[in-house]
């Protein structure tokens, strides 16, 4: 009642059936109003003529009146106007724009995820829209017109609700800070987001996009709005090549969103996107052959996750996910994580992929279009605030943890992982290596059938076996050191050679061996061996008699029992015994080689080599 001020109550009319007219069945008690006119109705109510109660977020027209009758028309006394009837706690009243403060909320409280958030765009206390900093939770999200909301660098924001976004909706991105944005793909997201993304000046960023039709001329404008800027995109066209883009596939539902690119600016800049945000529950897309460039379509952190065979999500790759850790070429530097064992390296890493970054993969085999897949799904995605350390990714695994430093304190990792179904070759458990050259770093790696792995899962038995090391090195002093081996179950001692040198070390976590390295690359120096505790090491390099150099017994596909042996004479015997000592396999074999299926049940054994005055023997797994 605009004559008098010390009015407190209102009649009202809420347009139930939303036709447009107020009828008489449509008429609420009183309601308390605030200074500003807008109708805060606390409670529950109840629809007229129906009984129904109506709890919770419910928006709708109403009409203030004065002496009980409708005001239709311009007046001394005011005007019929439309309001926004807010029934629970969801109204931004706009104290100051800081989102976590109870005082901004027409309840007192702040939103959680029963809560259904309404931005007006005239809040009580004026025009002061919220910036979310920090972690936010809602249920359904609605932002009117001429209405903001801006989510700040790291943020953490979780909606589980419809979105509708009438004013601007603004994430803001750094590349050390992202903004992580979790919705539900069951619920509807009506209108365009702006996502800013600040990039520093002359660094390779592997990158993609979380808005579904991203646009070209973000990118191009670069040049037009300053022409002493200049930037490079590039996309893997196929087998691996390189090509700048030119275009965008902007079809929401297109396995195209977890495209990745390459992309450099030559000065620091805010790259603006505006479009519709990624929400589909997942997303896939056709493989190329070799490597190529994946990305994190999703605006929210994403948990990479962990494959039981090749019919997961990344089950058509060779398993092994690289994200780009490093600034400057340089500093070229890749966290390594394989899906099929969880394992990463370095240690740091923990498998949870940045919103919007991008990685490399490599398809599993060569043939190229036969329509093998690769899935992200929604369900994977994750709010972490800051990265946490996953280990080995589960703690009952035996790792090793190579580390190489080199003069320039730049630090290299690999592992060797010791399981029960390991196996002495390449497998998808095993994650390869991925160098670039002309960088700072000294790379460190174990290899298998001349392939070099950052991740090298072995059988957790492995009595006297020898690892292979390569290491591609910067010129200069290099440190390595293994830690681990105080946690491995199985009682080994690991020792270090170094044949250069012709010397043997015995390593522990609290052991450096530092040596000296030519630049380039040294698949012959160093091999790693694993002994039983009680077994002599050889001192002399050239000693035989152990014959730890010159015998290879192990286990593949299962239950085959390879066996390599380069004593100098004719004809070898292999036995194999149970773990009690009955006999189950007696064979003679002739040449450095002996392979045959071993038709035992599954379990340990004991394979025992012997020819004139030599004599080897060692622990297998039969699976």
């Amino acid at each position: 009642n605009n004559n008098n001020a010390n009015a407190r109550y209102v009649f009202v009319w809420i347009d139930w059936d939303g036709n447009g007219d107020f009828e008489t069945d449509e008429r609420l008690s009183v309601a308390n109003t605030s200074s500003t006119g807008l109708v805060i109705l606390n409670g529950s109510i109840t629809v007229p003529g129906t009984g129904d109660a109506v709890t919770g977020a419910t928006r709708m027209r109403v009409q203030f009146i004065r002496n009980s009758n409708p005001v239709s028309t311009s007046t001394n006394n005011g005007e019929s106007e439309d309001y926004t009837v807010i029934l629970t706690t969801e109204g931004w009243k706009g104290q100051n724009n800081v989102w976590n403060v109870a005082q901004n909320w027409t309840s007192g409280s702040v939103p959680d995820l029963n809560t259904d958030v309404y931005i007006p765009e005239n809040p009580l206390y004026g025009k002061v829209f919220p910036t979310i900093t920090g972690t936010a939770l809602m249920k359904n999200l609605e932002i009117a017109n001429n209405a903001s909301l801006n989510i700040n660098p790291g943020a953490l924001v979780t909606i589980n609700g419809d979105i509708t976004i009438n004013g601007d909706l603004i994430v803001e991105n750094t590349t050390t800070q992202p903004a992580s944005v979790i919705t539900d793909p069951t619920k509807t997201i009506t209108g365009n987001v702006t996502v800013r993304w600040t990039y520093p000046a002359d660094h390779w960023w592997f990158t993609g996009h979380s808005i579904s039709n991203p646009a070209i001329s973000t990118y191009t404008n670069i040049r037009v709005n300053d022409n002493t800027n200049s930037y490079a995109l590039y996309e893997y066209s196929d087998a691996g090549k390189l090509v700048r883009t030119s275009a965008f596939i902007t079809d929401p539902l297109s396995g195209e969103r977890i495209r990745g690119f390459q992309f450099k600016v030559k000065k620091e800049l805010t790259l603006e996107h505006v479009g519709l945000l990624n929400n589909q529950a997942s997303y896939s897309k056709a493989l190329l052959d070799g490597w190529q460039i994946i990305a994190n379509p999703y605006p929210a952190y994403y948990k990479l996750p962990e494959v039981g065979d090749d019919t997961g999500d990344f089950g058509a790759t060779e398993g092994t996910v690289y994200v780009s850790n490093s600034a400057t070429n340089a500093t070229k530097y890749f966290d390594t994580y394989n899906v099929f064992s969880g394992l990463t390296s370095p240690e740091t890493f923990d498998g949870i992929i940045a919103p919007n970054q991008a990685f490399y993969i490599k398809t599993k085999d060569s043939e190229y279009g036969t329509g093998k897949m690769l899935t992200m799904d929604a369900a994977n995605r994750t709010n972490v605030g800051s990265k946490p350390t996953l280990k080995s990714g589960n703690s009952n695994k035996n790792v090793l943890r190579l580390h190489l430093r080199n003069e320039h304190d730049l630090l290299d990792e690999a592992v060797i992982a010791l399981f029960p179904d390991g196996e002495t070759r390449v497998t998808e458990s095993d994650s390869e290596q991925r160098m670039y050259s002309g960088t700072n770093y000294s790379y460190i790696y174990s290899i298998v059938e001349g392939t070099k792995l950052v991740i090298n899962v072995l059988p957790d038995e492995l009595v006297n076996y020898k690892q292979q090391l390569g290491i591609q090195a910067r010129e200069g002093k290099q440190y390595l050191k293994i830690t681990g081996v105080e946690a491995l179950k199985v009682d080994y001692e690991i020792v270090l050679e170094d044949k250069k040198l012709e010397t043997l070390t015995t390593m522990n976590s609290s052991v450096t061996y530092e040596f000296d390295s030519e630049e380039g690359v040294d698949h012959d120096r160093f091999v790693l061996h694993f002994k039983t505790k009680g077994i002599d090491v050889p001192t002399d390099i050239d000693d035989v008699e152990g014959q730890n150099r010159d015998v290879e017994v192990y286990i593949q596909n299962h239950s085959t029992l390879s066996v390599k042996c380069e004593w100098d004479m004719k004809e070898k015997n292999v036995e194999v015994y149970t773990v009690s000592g009955s006999l189950v396999m007696n064979k003679v074999f002739e040449g450095n080689t002996y392979t045959d299926e071993l038709n035992v049940q599954p379990g340990i054994y004991i394979v025992k080599v012997s020819g004139g005055n030599h004599s080897y023997q060692q622990k297998v797994f039969v699976k």
